[in-house]
Formats: C-alpha cells, structure tokens, sequence
C-alpha cells in the first residue's frame, strides 16, 4: 500500500519533506506477519552530515511506532 501526502502544515515540514510511504505485509506461517514500511522523503537541512543520520532515526523511529501501534494485535486483555 502507497501513502502519499496531499499537504503538509505540520512544523516537521519546515525539516523534513514527505514524499511517501509504502507498507507491505508478508506471511510468514503460525500466526506471523513480517510488516514493512519504507519512508521516502527529502531532508531539508544542511549540513547533510550531521542532520542526515537524525532524520533516518526519527523516520525509522516514527515507523516502528506505526507498525506497533497499527500491525501489533491487541494482547486480549
């Protein structure tokens, strides 16, 4: 699946352009799903060096917090 983003007013935009995000799930058999997002955006603060590896953190983080909080089946409780 492919999200793309219509507009952005949020404050990340002043940093960070998205451009879209794809997720894709896998069935890897006994009741296990690997789940994939893949994030594409444009880094818009320089120095490359020092704000590039911030931004794949945050983005990376940002998606794992996607994929627990949306993929992860709630513990029936």
């Amino acid at each position: 699946m492919r999200f793309q983003p219509v507009s952005d007013s949020t404050k990340i935009a002043d940093w960070l352009g998205w451009q879209s995000a794809d997720v894709t799930w896998n069935d890897l058999g006994n009741g296990q799903t690997r789940v994939r997002w893949s994030l594409t955006y444009a880094r818009r603060l320089d120095p490359a060096w020092y704000f590039g590896p911030w931004e794949n953190l945050v983005t990376m983080l940002a998606a794992d917090y996607l994929i627990q909080s949306a993929a992860t089946p709630a513990s029936g409780n």
